[in-house]
C-alpha cells in the first residue's frame, strides 16, 4: 500500500531543512520543559520519531523517499535546542548568584 503525495515544487531549497530544524528545536524544548529529568530520553526519542518519519515517508509513499538530510536536520535541531536551553541555565544561575550577592 502507498499513498500518493504530489511532490513540493519551487521555493527555496533549504526551506525544508529549515522546517525540520525549528519543528524538532521546539519539540525538544518542550520535551525538556515537560521532562527535565528524562532530557535523554526527550532527546533519543524525538531522535527515533525522525528515523521513523523517514523511513515510513520511504516505505508508505511512492511520491516521497527517506532523506539522510532530513533526518540530520532534526538531530540538529535536537542539538540546537539543548545548547539553547543550556545558555539559558547559565544565564539564569548567574542572574539568581547576581541577585543573592546584591540583596546581602
Amino acid at each position: 500500500m502507498s499513498i500518493e503525495m504530489s511532490p513540493k515544487m519551487g521555493g527555496w531549497a533549504h526551506w525544508d531543512k529549515v522546517q525540520h530544524i525549528t519543528g524538532f528545536g521546539i519539540l525538544t524544548i518542550l520535551g525538556c520543559f515537560a521532562y527535565p529529568q528524562k532530557k535523554k530520553w526527550v532527546c533519543a526519542g524525538l531522535a527515533f520519531y525522525g528515523a521513523l518519519v523517514e523511513y515510513v515517508q520511504y516505505a508508505f509513499t511512492a511520491t516521497r523517499t527517506a532523506s539522510l538530510g532530513d533526518w540530520s536536520a532534526d538531530v540538529f535541531g535536537i542539538l540546537l535546542a539543548l545548547g539553547i536551553l543550556a545558555l539559558i541555565k547559565n544565564q539564569c544561575a548567574k542572574n539568581v548568584g547576581h541577585l543573592s550577592s546584591n540583596s546581602v
